[in-house]
């Protein structure tokens, strides 16, 4: 992911790229390509519209996180659990 491209202060993007690595660690079956597409999209939407950026990387945490936990919820929901009869 090109944090560069983005328009955000030094720190900010440091933070942000924090994230990916947090993340990667937290759901390591979830592939980087995927992750890079959410982190790209929520942190390029929040940072349109922010005033300030010190909360950013947070509220991207926040966003991303419940996005791929929402995720793995629905995969897991509709993989059929055997039934011992």
């Amino acid at each position: 992911m090109d944090w560069l491209r983005m328009q955000a202060s030094p720190g900010t993007l440091r933070k942000l790229a924090h994230l990916r690595v947090d993340l990667e660690r937290e759901f390591p079956q979830v592939p980087a390509e995927h992750l890079d597409e959410h982190l790209e999209d929520v942190a390029s939407d929040l940072l349109a519209r922010a005033h300030f950026e010190e909360f950013v990387p947070l509220l991207v945490h926040r966003h991303v996180r419940s996005r791929l936990l929402a995720e793995l919820r629905r995969s897991q929901a509709s993989t059929p659990v055997p039934v011992e009869v």
